[in-house]
């Protein structure tokens, strides 16, 4: 038996038909790119047999520096998604389901924001911090010539993420800073993450070996 000849309209939707059939074989192939970033959650949610759906708390697509990244809130753990985008949609590439006893997680680069050619140091703190009013990171520092201590205030961004900027102070940077901050020399640094209630009180405190 035969197949009827196509006229011009048949021929471009039998075209259109193919490109579509292509696209979809090139999704499955890339492990089928999401299009929304609550299915980038629920196809994480899947892998880590969570019990409860993954609610959206932050996107950090706004990350100067390093990829897109989702965190959210499944029960009482925090689930981290770092993801591409790709011409067919949203494509997982890293996950992290934390412990239950994991409630934040700081991201602190030494090379995270530029400030006139010079990179500065700074990051995020993501997790769930909706009730803490004030993060503040402490930075020992040193060099084989100089030592010192930077604090960096955070900025609340929403109610679960805080963003860390190093700003330079009215003085100015002082000679030994302003060698750290060029990078010349690779510092041996040590930070200290200080968090506290509405009252002021301490409510979590945690050490970082190397920040750099």
């Amino acid at each position: 038996m035969r197949l009827p000849k196509l006229n011009r309209t048949g021929k471009i939707i039998r075209n259109l038909t193919l490109a579509v059939f292509t696209l979809l074989l090139t999704a499955w192939m890339l492990d089928f790119p999401c299009w929304t970033k609550e299915a980038l959650l629920r196809r994480a949610g899947r892998t880590y047999l969570l019990t409860e759906e993954a609610e959206l708390l932050y996107d950090s697509r706004s990350d100067p520096a390093g990829p897109d990244t989702l965190y959210a809130r499944s029960g009482e753990q925090l689930l981290e998604v770092g993801y591409e985008r790709t011409p067919l949609g949203l494509r997982a590439a890293s996950s992290t389901l934390y412990p239950p006893d994991t409630w934040y997680v700081l991201n602190f680069r030494w090379r995270y924001w530029s400030v006139k050619g010079i990179r500065r140091p700074g990051g995020q703190l993501v997790g769930f911090v909706e009730h803490v009013d004030a993060a503040e990171l402490e930075i020992d520092w040193q060099l084989h010539d100089a030592q010192g201590t930077l604090v960096v205030t955070g900025e609340r961004q929403s109610p679960y993420c805080f963003d860390f900027h190093l700003q330079e102070p009215a003085g100015g940077f002082s000679e030994a800073e302003q060698q750290l901050l060029k990078g010349y020399e690779v510092p041996s640094m040590m930070g200290t993450l200080r968090l506290y209630g509405a009252d002021g009180g301490l409510l979590a405190e945690q050490k970082y070996p190397n920040l750099w």
